[in-house]
């Protein structure tokens, strides 16, 4: 009786295999570089509602400011009592509403740099993926650099939506001032 001779499909199996996990790590490190690179532009998009908002405060205080002055103005020039309440009942409804516009331009400044702190997570995790030699700390990587870069959106979107609010109170297209004598900064992102 004579057996048949080995083939070797144990060898054949293994470097197909080894192919496989190249190719499976080459695309997990793709995959944190592109949620890196997505997490960096929300963090990007967040900087620019941070600067919107500033600049949305900056009007909203300028605003408290003019009210401010023109109460000032009725008593130099000896003005009604009616005339006076009713520059002080503006006055105490410019400084709310420039508290709330400081209030939220400062949840966007927050937002924004925990989107950009993530984006930086993102991109460590990113160059980490790609530096590694094992396939599970690629794997591992990857996740993280997603994870991070879905973090980034989130507070971006949050930073947005705020600035948003603010830019379509507070920014008035072409710098043309709905209530004051003070020069009002625009914005045209």
């Amino acid at each position: 009786m004579q057996y048949a001779k080995p083939k070797h499909y144990g060898r054949v199996a293994i470097l197909s295999l080894s192919a496989l996990l190249v190719a499976g790590t080459a695309e997990k490190i793709s995959g944190a570089r592109d949620a890196a690179e997505k997490a960096l532009a929300y963090a990007e998009k967040a900087n620019v509602a941070r600067d919107i908002a500033f600049r949305a405060a900056e009007n909203a205080i300028a605003d408290c400011n003019d009210t401010e002055v023109a109460l000032l103005k009725s008593l130099k020039e000896h003005g009604t009592t009616s005339e006076i309440q009713a520059h002080r009942k503006r006055v105490k409804s410019a400084v709310e509403a420039s508290l709330d516009a400081i209030t939220d331009a400062a949840d966007v400044a927050a937002y924004s740099s925990e989107s950009s702190a993530a984006a930086g997570k993102s991109k460590q995790e990113a160059i980490r993926a790609r530096d590694t030699v094992s396939e599970r700390d690629a794997s591992s990587a990857a996740r993280k650099a997603i994870s991070s870069s879905k973090r980034a959106k989130y507070h971006c979107k949050k930073a947005v939506a705020l600035a948003d609010r603010l830019k379509a109170r507070w920014l008035i297209p072409h710098g043309l001032g709905a209530t004051g004598e003070t020069a009002r900064v625009t914005s045209q992102p």
